[in-house]
């Protein structure tokens, strides 16, 4: 039996970077059987992956639809953890999965990384009725479409798409919705995280961390290590050929506690005074147009939406898919408070 190729998008990446290395590193017999390659922009990237045994190959972007196609149409998986925000990247990546399943007869997956910003619910809800927890064996697919009734959103627009397509088409499609991630990556470049970070970032710029409206939002979190086991999991009961959701059913969540936005902000505050990065721990409310504003650029609707969404919202996920597959997350209440702090003294390391 030849070997089986998987294509990566997002190897640079702090998720899709962790996610390659945890499918390298794997001891799973049928996972093994896969050889690796990854879309990559930079040449220099591109050596270094060469090293680990993964076959780079150059594109010029997203945006290049027929280039994407015809690069999915040569392998049977593709993972796409580059951009959750690009339905037509999406779209054209299925589609070249349906095009080489007709030449082998062969099923072929798509795996998409995508957000619970896609649940998010902005201006925070008031009354506990409306405060929803979902459970991803609940029909989270209508629930997506509901929303983007109402008012749509590009992440969300792409996880409908990513759905309709596959089904279209007959790939079978696996959406991993993840909340806020945290901890250190393991991915050869990027090993930073963007949403805690983010703010971290923007508390450096001003003199004081930030806070997004009255920060009344509540979101999940779970550790990059405990999210690339949920991936692995997931991939190898796909190559196992166990029956697991996909498509409508096939979208998975992956928390392991909450947070509070208000309170992230006031540990960062904290853990920026202690470490002598600010003079002091009182957060500042920032309005959805200053939380997106930068010197020389106005701020675009999609931007306020993508900030409201992504650091203001009530996002209440449970991973209930995963734990029945034998989804065991380690890092939980106090993993996450420890990395506070580290969060703040790993943005200060990479500015220097």
């Amino acid at each position: 039996m030849s070997t089986r190729r998987i294509l990566v998008l997002g190897s640079s990446g702090y998720i899709g970077g962790s996610i390659l290395t945890r499918f390298l590193q794997s001891t799973d017999a049928n996972i093994k059987l896969y050889s690796f390659s990854a879309l990559i922009r930079d040449e220099k990237q591109a050596a270094r992956l060469k090293e680990k045994n993964v076959t780079p190959v150059l594109f010029s972007g997203l945006e290049d639809t027929d280039f994407l196609r015809k690069q999915a149409s040569e392998y049977d998986i593709v993972l796409n953890s580059a951009n959750a925000f690009n339905a037509e990247a999406a779209r054209a990546l299925i589609e070249g999965l349906s095009d080489r399943q007709k030449q082998t007869g062969i099923q072929t997956v798509y795996l998409h990384t995508s957000g619970t910003s896609s649940i998010g619910l902005y201006p925070v809800p008031e009354t506990p009725e409306e405060r929803v927890v979902l459970h991803d064996t609940e029909s989270i697919y209508d629930y997506l479409v509901q929303l983007e009734g109402k008012e749509p959103y590009a992440q969300r627009t792409t996880d409908v798409t990513v759905v309709d397509t596959g089904e279209s088409v007959n790939v079978k499609t696996y959406i991993i919705m993840s909340p806020t991630i945290y901890g250190t990556g393991s991915g050869l470049f990027n090993r930073l995280t963007i949403q805690p970070p983010g703010i971290v970032q923007r508390g450096l710029r001003r003199g004081r961390v930030p806070v997004h409206g009255s920060g009344s939002g509540y979101w999940d979190y779970v550790h990059i290590d405990d999210l690339t086991q949920l991936y692995e999991i997931i991939l190898s009961r796909v190559l196992s050929q166990g029956d697991i959701p996909f498509g409508k059913k096939g979208i998975y969540f992956s928390e392991n506690g909450y947070f509070n936005w208000r309170k992230l902000s006031e540990g960062l505050a904290q853990a920026g005074q202690e470490l002598g990065a600010l003079e002091t721990n009182e957060v500042e409310e920032l309005s959805s147009d200053a939380w997106v504003s930068s010197p020389g650029s106005t701020p675009t609707a999609a931007k306020v939406q993508a900030g409201q969404l992504g650091f203001a919202s009530w996002s209440r996920s449970t991973a209930d898919l995963g734990r029945s597959l034998g989804w065991v997350p380690r890092h939980g209440p106090e993993s996450w408070t420890e990395s506070i702090k580290s969060t703040f003294q790993a943005v200060l390391d990479n500015t220097k």
